[in-house]
């Protein structure tokens, strides 16, 4: 039996990931769901603001499953090479 918990089934699209994100994570104020909007309509510097702002985050939680800091950071700008894609 295969049964994923609500946090680990994948997401089919960006907004199912905000619309999770926004239920996990109440925000206390606008300033993210604007940031988010930025880079959404193709701001660099909100890119890169929600890249540094995040950074520290992912690179604590990828090294709960390795001790690779290569592999980590990879991983890091792979999502958000894939984000900027998208």
């Amino acid at each position: 039996m295969n049964v994923y918990r609500e946090a680990d089934k994948p997401f089919s699209s960006l907004k199912d990931s905000e619309t999770f994100l926004s239920k996990a994570y109440p925000q206390k104020d606008d300033t993210e769901l604007s940031l988010w909007q930025e880079f959404k309509g193709g701001s660099e510097e909100a890119f890169v603001s929600i890249y540094r702002g995040y950074f520290q985050q992912l690179y604590a939680y990828g090294h709960q499953f390795t001790k690779d800091t290569n592999l980590v950071e990879d991983c890091i700008q792979e999502l958000f090479i894939e984000l900027r894609n998208k």
